[in-house]
């Protein structure tokens, strides 16, 4: 996926009001990623009570369905134990059974990709292919990071919808929470920072010292009450308060 494509997808899913749009958006940017397929499984404790699940996907009925005979998600449950992707090959002889339904399903092989949020909420995608092989393989090596940063978007998209209540099925979100005041220089600094840029190289295309770029990135991070720079520039897009690029 080339970079205009990229900021297409981004920009989607910042917009999203409701689970039903993401779920139709995250369908589309998963075929534009050579993928066939999807299953996001996400849970948000500050939220939604009791351990509610949001699922979001655009698989053949049944396969991650609870039930009689129906298999469980082994690919989600691994990644909730791990923080990097699993790749589905590695484990067709530990989840035979998956795997077997999963294949007269037509979901054949793919890639779960894990987050784990600041506040105990987590999520997973997983990324499926129709077809197997080696250059099933090569292509699912190559989308790694892609899949990677559309997960992380989508996790704190799926939270901004059910924190603002904007979909109507999680009747026990929270109210939205006021969206904080940046300054132009810490939207700025932030800004250049979503471009992949470092703290130094964001100092050399401001003309400042890279001690100030850093003091405002700070000042940044405590206003939205981020867990570092990363989390930082996501709740800022995700909030507008800066554009993707």
């Amino acid at each position: 996926m080339n970079n205009s494509t990229g900021r297409w997808w981004l920009r989607g899913i910042l917009s999203a009001n409701s689970l039903a749009g993401l779920q139709e958006l995250i369908a589309i940017v998963t075929q534009r990623n050579g993928f066939r397929y999807f299953v996001f499984r996400g849970r948000y404790p500050q939220v939604l009570k009791d351990e509610r699940e949001v699922r979001l996907d655009n698989c053949p009925r049944g396969l991650f369905d609870a039930g009689d005979g129906a298999p469980p998600d082994p690919m989600h449950h691994r990644a909730m134990q791990d923080a990097t992707p699993i790749l589905w090959h590695e484990w067709t002889s530990h989840y035979p059974s998956f795997f077997s339904k999963a294949r007269e399903c037509g979901l054949i092989t793919g890639t779960t990709h894990p987050v784990y949020g600041p506040v105990g909420d987590r999520s997973s995608i997983s990324f499926i292919k129709g077809v197997g092989g080696l250059n099933a393989e090569r292509e699912i090596q190559a989308a790694l990071p892609e899949c990677q940063l559309i997960t992380c978007y989508v996790h704190r998209a799926v939270a901004r919808v059910v924190e603002n209540r904007i979909d109507p099925s999680n009747a026990d979100a929270c109210p939205a929470t006021p969206v904080p005041a940046l300054t132009e220089r810490e939207r700025e600094c932030l800004t250049w920072m979503a471009t992949g840029k470092t703290a130094a190289q964001v100092a050399a295309t401001l003309s400042l010292s890279e001690a100030t770029i850093i003091y405002h990135l700070s000042k940044a991070r405590r206003k939205l009450d981020a867990t570092n720079s990363r989390h930082a520039i996501s709740k800022a897009l995700s909030m507008r308060l800066i554009a993707p690029s």
